[in-house]
């Protein structure tokens, strides 16, 4: 006979995955997170030249430091990147976007 411990810990690896959440289904603070994720810098689909954003410039890394402006130009060529997109504001200022301000 096998141990009760092992028995729960293999009931629990044959348990299925969850699947997706559709949106329209979510409560509100769910809602606030999918809103959050179409959002964020991370992606480069969801910065366009003109817009404008908050970056955090290298020398600000350590303290989170933000800077307002406008995207002139886009320097990072991947589809999306973890820490941010990394973009050139009209004033010459190089950072990654942390935020999309509407």
């Amino acid at each position: 006979m096998l141990p009760k411990t092992f028995l729960h810990f293999r009931a629990l690896a044959q348990k299925p995955k969850s699947e997706k959440v559709n949106a329209s289904f979510c409560t509100f603070d769910q809602n606030i997170n999918i809103e959050k994720m179409e959002n964020d810098g991370t992606k480069r689909s969801n910065i366009k030249i003109g817009i404008e954003v908050e970056i955090v410039q290298k020398q600000d890394q350590r303290t989170g430091s933000l800077t307002e402006g406008f995207v002139k130009r886009i320097l990072t060529n991947s589809a999306n990147h973890h820490h941010g997109i990394k973009v050139m504001l009209e004033t010459g200022e190089v950072g990654r976007v942390k935020n999309i301000l509407d």
